[in-house]
């Protein structure tokens, strides 16, 4: 039975922060490096008005090439999804059904969308600490507008404080699928209008016989997305946009849609065609900006000039965003994406710079905004945004000097890097590509 309990905050932070770790420890695409911290643990409340800062330690996520892997930080359920027998589920046309209900006659769908972060929208414990955070700092006010995406069967039946198993699936299917159509604002932002009486999808395989089903053209297109992955305040400050940013790429005017990225065509292994053919699906397991291998594929890096010229060395580092039809990175503005350059002699660093690249947004105060849930309750501007756009190729040059008649070894790597405030201390960090070059004395 999952519940809510009393929470002493300090002690549930502690406990969140254990289990995410052990989840690390136990998956093989995470290592995390733990070091010794001599600061106590300040109490949520002096956090969330103080803000203190924390020291960077950096969490290398490696054997990231794997087909299908699991998200970057594994977030803990309380108790395991399974489908219903088939004999048990029953399919409501005037609610919201489990998506154990669905699992019953979809079962690889079902296994692929429960190690989704869509499942695990609500239950990471990453979520639960911001939400905590901005549930106290604005007085529960912030419930609705965070479960509007992470639960959004919580805004529609009331249960914004997560009593219900439904609540607790997050994305859940019959959510999406009750989606029956998508209308815009007068500042063109999208939302969702539900409709029980019958299920609904791009209709690949009408008639069903379980329940009713009508054909969506927009299932197959990226507007059925575009309602939780543009993110606009009330005030009209956009705080992230990827589905505006894919609007505005080379994709969009190609017709290529996020789901042809994010959600391919599988074979089914189970499920045929009344002809008997084996049936497609899509992938719901949504891989994304917590999946490895669809981060590395998104930048190419290469080293396009190195040119030694008696003591003084010039580099030209160029990164094309060839793999993304949005910005890199995108979503929340707390992820960035940095290129580090590390020139030695002899084993001696003789240059060491990085570039981050991130959407930074500010308060009132025109300061900078770290935590996620003060970017998403807080923000009233864009203090600096240099990210790489899609089918965008930019060129970094660095000159430094170094002693002519010793070789150079250089080392020009790119990461992506998360630092959630439920990790106290720690940045997860995924490899995105690294160079290696020799320069050679009197080249």
């Amino acid at each position: 039975m999952r519940g809510h309990v009393a929470i002493d905050v300090p002690k549930y932070l502690l406990v969140c922060s254990l289990l995410v770790a052990v989840a690390a420890c136990e998956h093989d695409d995470v290592r995390r490096s733990a070091t010794d911290s001599t600061k106590e643990r300040d109490s949520a409340e002096a956090r969330v008005r103080t803000g203190t800062p924390v020291r960077p330690r950096v969490v290398a996520v490696t054997q990231f090439d794997r087909p299908d892997p699991r998200p970057l930080a594994v977030p803990v359920r309380s108790a395991i999804l399974r489908p219903l027998d088939s004999s048990q589920a029953k399919v409501s046309t005037n609610g919201f059904d489990s998506a154990r209900v669905c699992g019953a006659c979809h079962p690889e769908i079902f296994e692929k969308w429960s190690l989704s972060m869509h499942a695990m929208s609500y239950t990471d414990p990453i979520f639960e600490e911001a939400l905590l955070r901005a549930y106290y700092y604005s007085g529960g006010e912030a419930a609705e507008r965070c479960l509007g995406c992470h639960s959004p069967t919580a805004t529609r039946t009331g249960d914004l404080l997560g009593k219900t198993d439904l609540t607790k699936e997050g994305v859940t299917c019959d959510f999406c699928h009750s989606v029956g159509a998508i209308t815009a604002d007068s500042k063109g932002n999208l939302s969702y209008t539900i409709e029980h009486s019958v299920l609904h999808g791009p209709g690949r395989h009408l008639p069903d016989d379980e329940h009713g089903l009508a054909r969506k053209e927009f299932f197959a297109r990226s507007e059925i997305c575009a309602g939780c992955h543009d993110y606009t305040m009330p005030d009209g400050t956009i705080v992230f946009a990827t589905y505006s940013e894919w609007k505005a790429s080379k994709y969009a005017e190609q017709g290529t849609q996020c789901q042809d990225c994010h959600m391919p065509r599988l074979q089914s292994f189970s499920m045929r065609e009344k002809d008997g053919r084996m049936r497609q699906f899509n992938d719901h397991y949504l891989q994304g900006g917590h999946s490895p291998s669809q981060i590395k594929k998104a930048v190419k890096m290469s080293i396009e000039q190195s040119v030694r010229d008696s003591d003084r060395v010039h580099i030209v580092v160029a990164l094309e965003n060839a793999g993304a039809g949005h910005s890199v990175p995108t979503g929340l503005p707390s992820r960035t994406v940095v290129l580090s350059v590390d020139a030695r002699q002899r084993g001696r660093v003789v240059f060491r710079r990085e570039v981050v690249y991130q959407r930074v947004m500010q308060g009132t105060a025109q300061h900078a905004l770290d935590d996620d849930w003060q970017i998403k309750l807080l923000s009233k501007g864009v203090l600096r945004d240099n990210r790489i756009r899609s089918g965008e190729v930019r060129r970094e040059s660095f000159v430094f000097d170094a002693a002519p008649d010793q070789d150079i070894e250089l080392r020009v790597r790119l990461a992506y890097r998360y630092k959630p405030q439920i990790v106290d201390g720690q940045t997860i960090e995924v490899p995105m590509g690294q160079l290696d070059r020799i320069l050679a004395r009197g080249i």
